[in-house]
């Protein structure tokens, strides 16, 4: 009789702070023997290893690093053969879980991974824990509430032309702009055109010791946003 599968998880950890871990992502962790992370080819510390670095001990742990990139990320051509890896554990019957900052299935790389295997290996056992994204703690960070009553929220990367967000700053009451620091400048002509400078907030790093929230024309012109900042507009 063929040994069973180990079952696959995918696992946000919040935004940064440790304690934002949910208890049953701590509980999975605690017992999976391997644990997988994202990792950028360019060589950055995976944040949400460095988050699950802070609430569980890794010692013990076989880690498996998934490198990533904007170009290959959906084909598979950079983490594919971290991906055998894992089938390796996972076919001895043994849990594995691949983490990621935030929610796993908001803008996380692990969808990727999660389409492939529901594709390709669909016998796999997987289970996917929800986390908190860095979208609600900004805004529990910043003290802007994102949606009330029947009011409308739109949430978006910002790898778009800046001209493209006119007409949902018309027709939305929130706006949330992810991966920002690119665009940050390009936006401040169209808010001060609709009179919302004085509306948007910067959260960058939200919960983290290095957390920094900036208002109006002071959060459009932040040189510190990086990758990890977000603007919040509502009207």
């Amino acid at each position: 009789m063929n040994k069973p599968w180990g079952r696959f998880y995918g696992i946000g950890v919040g935004p940064g702070d440790p304690e934002l871990m949910t208890l049953k992502a701590i509980q999975i962790l605690h017992r999976v023997p391997v644990i997988c992370y994202p990792q950028a080819v360019a060589g950055d510390r995976s944040m949400a290893l460095a988050i699950v670095d802070r609430a569980i001990p890794l010692e013990g742990k076989v880690l498996v690093a998934f490198p990533f990139t904007m170009s290959s990320a959906n084909s598979g051509v950079s983490w594919q053969k971290a991906l055998n890896k894992v089938l390796t554990y996972l076919q001895e019957g043994k849990d594995c879980a691949f983490i990621t900052e935030g929610d796993p299935f908001t803008y996380s790389t692990f969808i990727y991974v999660y389409e492939y295997m529901r594709h390709h290996y669909p016998h796999v056992p997987v289970e996917v824990v929800p986390g908190v994204s860095s979208v609600m703690a900004s805004a529990a960070r910043a003290g802007v509430p994102l949606a009330v009553g029947k009011e409308r929220v739109a949430l978006l990367p910002a790898l778009y032309h800046v001209t493209e967000i006119s007409h949902l700053l018309d027709h939305w009451d929130t706006i949330v702009l992810l991966k920002v620091n690119r665009v940050l400048a390009d936006l401040a002509p169209e808010l001060a055109r609709k009179g919302l400078v004085e509306k948007a907030v910067l959260v960058r790093r939200a919960t983290l010791p290095e957390e920094q929230i900036s208002w109006g024309h002071e959060a459009l012109r932040n040189e510190t946003a990086d990758y990890f900042s977000l603007l919040i507009v509502r009207r």
